[in-house]
């Protein structure tokens, strides 16, 4: 519609009819007003975003170099902490005194006559006290410690595999770092349960069939699962220290992490993990001792990964 002398004309009125001054001043005025609205518009301070500083592609492998040495300082400072409980068990008092009867004996206990010939002693009353304290202590410090020492050591590993590797094969390094820390979760797991039936042993001796057939299964399923850990970190150390260095220093790379003699030091370390692992998996069929001594040696062997990895 159009305004034209006082009076309202459809869209069908021509044009020429509508030049009358009340028309003109009609579409000038609204012509100012959006003109006007539009200024103040433009004139509105707008929100400021937010300039978050991007990061230099130079920048990042530094900050994961960092990352990767506060872990290993973590990982270092729990295992510490692994050894110093791992020596606390021996000093528990009246621990052997009916031979070799602590508690790592008692878990790898079988039978109920394997049970009742290990407690067959005068001082058994005793004995089942230094048990029942080394079952608290492992359950209450040694598994969660010894849990933290190992995730901080496979997270350690996945970090410095991004560091020294920024393309798609690092995927699979997290990755299996990812399998070897739930492997590790899941040692813990059998280990606590493994715990449980030995207190439970306790107050019942010599035990019931299932109750020690519980011990077995929980035994068996600490060892692998502990020791594929292992072997998921020493994959991880073997990749690191082969693969990643030597692409490296194909390009030119300095990295301290690199050099001969810390090369050749965590080669060994990755390889006394692969044989810790290895010893802890299949050493069952040999000797009960085999799977603790692995561990043991496999745990070393990521100390010495923590040791030269931190600085």
């Amino acid at each position: 519609v159009c305004v034209c002398g006082g009076e309202v004309h459809n869209a069908t009125t021509p044009r020429h009819l509508c030049t009358s001054p009340p028309h003109i001043h009609y579409t000038h005025t609204l012509h100012i007003q959006r003109s006007t609205a539009m200024d103040a518009r433009q004139r509105r301070p707008q929100p400021q975003q937010s300039e978050q500083p991007q990061q230099e592609p130079s920048q990042q492998p530094q900050q994961q170099r960092q990352e990767a040495k506060r872990l290993w300082r973590w990982c270092g400072g729990f295992s510490l902490g692994v050894f110093a409980t791992a020596h606390a068990f021996e000093r528990i008092p009246d621990i052997h005194i009916c031979g070799n009867a602590g508690l790592g004996a008692i878990q790898d206990l079988r039978t109920v006559e394997e049970a009742a010939a290990k407690f067959a002693c005068a001082q058994v009353d005793r004995l089942v006290t230094a048990v029942r304290k080394a079952a608290y202590l492992d359950g209450c410090v040694f598994i969660p410690v010894y849990v933290t020492f190992v995730c901080l050591g496979l997270r350690a590993l996945a970090a410095e595999e991004s560091r020294a590797d920024s393309s798609g094969r690092a995927a699979l390094v997290r990755k299996v770092c990812a399998y070897g820390i739930a492997f590790t979760l899941a040692g813990a797991v059998g280990d606590e349960i493994e715990g449980m039936c030995v207190l439970r042993l306790l107050e019942s001796l010599p035990g019931t069939p299932a109750l020690l057939q519980t011990l077995v299964v929980a035994n068996r399923l600490k060892t692998a699962a502990l020791a594929a850990g292992l072997l998921c970190a020493s994959f991880a150390a073997l990749r690191q220290s082969f693969s990643s260095c030597s692409q490296q220093q194909q390009q030119g790379q300095e990295d301290e992490g690199c050099g001969p003699v810390v090369l050749a030091c965590k080669r060994a370390a990755s390889v006394a993990m692969a044989a810790g692992g290895v010893m802890a998996l299949i050493g069952r069929a040999g000797s009960d001792k085999f799977p603790t001594a692995g561990l043991g040696i496999g745990w070393t062997g990521l100390l010495a990964h923590a040791a030269l990895g931190m600085w």
